[in-house]
């Protein structure tokens, strides 16, 4: 997901003058945003088996190198490779699929 750069980015509406209570909304809406992509991200993350879920750690929480985390796990470079790939594409179906979910019931679910 890093490498394909899939992240939703907002259109940031210009910057109301500090103190006015659209600056105190701006900033409520951004932190419940965020907030709510980093639900997603853990709840997809949970999805991982526990092998592909201590690779995804090591890696993007801990910032490890691959040699690190073969050392660390007592496994070759190629199996944390393969780990991660297959971690990747898990996650990125997850977060696609609930994010086609959330799209559909915002649009009626298609019920008529």
């Amino acid at each position: 997901m890093k490498r394909e750069k899939r992240l939703c980015y907002y259109d940031k509406p210009i910057e109301p003058a500090a103190g006015s209570a659209a600056a105190a909304f701006c900033s409520t809406e951004e932190r419940l945003i965020r907030e709510e992509e980093i639900a997603r991200v853990r709840a997809a993350l949970r999805t991982l088996s526990p092998e592909q879920y201590q690779v995804v750690i090591l890696q993007y929480y801990y910032n490890l190198k691959l040699d690190e985390i073969a050392r660390l796990l007592n496994i070759s470079p190629g199996t944390v490779k393969s780990r991660l790939f297959r971690a990747r594409d898990r996650l990125s179906r997850a977060l696609e699929t609930e994010e086609d979910l959330v799209c559909q019931a915002d649009e009626g679910g298609g019920a008529e």
